[in-house]
């Protein structure tokens, strides 16, 4: 069963995406899990998130791509991206993760969301599933946490 977790509005992103166009923003955009208990709001840094990224046995960043669009339940128009699969390949190091941030190449904090309750990522049997959902008109970017 899908779950929508906690977002930050990002009204400046949604704008640069209407102006400039998706493309240039999400070029080389990543999924990454963070893996502290991190206060987050408008002023959570992509540094501090970084310094938190997940380090389980296999664990690396999943390239985001968009995958089209659609119309959301509001009846806006969303970008639709894929589905991110993470999994330990290994038991050596065990994470608890607490959230999630999508970064692109230049840097740029894009979204990050911090789970309603923690994801263990201690072997090869625990997986976390997200995807992203972007809408316009401006409204919240979404990372939905699909299973665990």
């Amino acid at each position: 069963m899908s779950a929508i977790i906690g977002t930050l509005p990002r009204l400046d992103r949604m704008n640069e995406i209407a102006k400039d166009g998706v493309g240039d923003l999400f070029e080389g955009a990543l999924y990454r899990l963070f893996k502290d208990d991190l206060v987050i709001n408008d002023d959570t840094l992509i540094s501090t998130l970084v310094a938190s990224e997940a380090d389980y046995t296999g664990y690396s960043a999943i390239s985001l791509t968009i995958e089209g669009t659609g119309i959301d339940e509001g009846k806006r128009a969303q970008m639709l991206c894929n589905n991110a699969f993470f999994q330990p390949s290994g038991t050596a190091i065990g994470n608890t993760i607490y959230g999630a941030f999508i970064s692109n190449t230049g840097g740029a904090l894009l979204a990050v969301s911090k789970f309603a309750s923690p994801q263990a990522m201690q072997g090869p049997s625990d997986v976390v599933a997200l995807t992203y959902r972007e809408n316009y008109p401006p409204a919240n970017s979404t990372i939905i946490l699909l299973e665990s």
